[in-house]
């Protein structure tokens, strides 16, 4: 159970966010009070997230067909290159990979490739990738698609 002065601070802070937002919507709302906006400042932060710098590794164009597994095994030592990532650093960390589910598909293909390989590298462990909104939205409204819209018994 919190101790009776965190539990007060925290209501203070509840409260000083709470008119921050009223104070807000006044100044947005009521052209009398928008006098006031360079008074209105911004709200109290509760719990920050704490700011760390993360490694980026821009990727250059190269000259392989992705429908193959050949030419996606192509783009990850390519970027594998790139990084300056140490082999051991892979075994614990992992790298996201943004792409369309195709490259997904060939990437889970290659994964069941190299299934019996020792390092985390070599077995592609670091990998997680990721679809891009637009084909989440695409995999969503097939599913729905023929699930509700498709079956003739539906």
């Amino acid at each position: 159970m919190p101790q009776p002065e965190v539990l007060i601070d925290s209501l203070d802070s509840l409260h000083r966010e709470f008119a921050w937002h009223l104070h807000t919507i006044l100044i947005k709302q009521y052209q009398s009070f928008r006098r006031y906006r360079e008074h209105l400042g911004l709200p109290d932060s509760i719990d920050p997230l704490p700011v760390t710098k993360t490694l980026q590794f821009p990727a250059r164009a190269i000259n392989v067909d992705e429908s193959l597994y050949d030419g996606n095994w192509e783009v990850f030592k390519s970027l594998l290159e790139k990084s300056v990532a140490p082999d051991e650093w892979l075994e614990d960390k992992i790298i996201l990979i943004h792409s369309d589910l195709a490259t997904k598909e060939k990437f889970d293909g290659l994964c069941k490739m190299c299934t019996i390989e020792k390092s985390a590298k070599n077995h592609l462990g670091f990998a997680v990738v990721i679809p891009g909104l637009f084909h989440l939205k695409m995999a969503v409204t097939n599913a729905f698609w023929r699930t509700h819209v498709q079956p003739a018994e539906g």
